[in-house]
């Protein structure tokens, strides 16, 4: 017999077939518990401690007020409803017509009204305010 032929044969014996169910019984064992520990892994026991600690580490933000009479472009940018053409709008005013008394002066810089003023009051700040 040529080494091809047995070779061809050892798949038919009884030991090839152990040994496949053998691996085939691992392979879904293996699945099995795969999809157990991962189902079990994914959902907390209890919600609560994920949420107190969501809760813990917002109240932790801090907000840095932006100082309008010192603060350059970009920097006014930050600010919300305050794009490139407003932030250097509001530098050029600044420099032609002095610093801010307050919040409120704003007004006198073209393309910013009462509605940007309200959404910016609680970031921003003149000299420290």
């Amino acid at each position: 017999m040529n080494q091809r032929a047995e070779q061809a044969d050892w798949a038919r014996t009884p030991a090839a077939g152990f040994a496949a169910a053998l691996l085939g019984l691992a392979s879904i064992t293996g699945i099995a518990w795969s999809l157990v520990h991962t189902q079990s892994a994914s959902v907390p026991a209890d919600p609560q401690p994920v949420a107190s600690l969501v809760a813990s580490e917002t109240s932790r933000i801090v907000v840095h007020l932006v100082d309008l009479n010192s603060a350059n472009a970009a920097e006014l940018e930050l600010l919300p409803g305050i794009g490139p053409v407003t932030a250097e709008a509001i530098v050029r005013d600044r420099t032609e017509n002095g610093g801010f008394a307050s919040i409120d002066d704003l007004d006198r810089v073209r393309g910013i009204g009462p509605k940007t003023i309200a959404g910016i009051r609680d970031r921003a700040t003149i000299g420290g305010d």
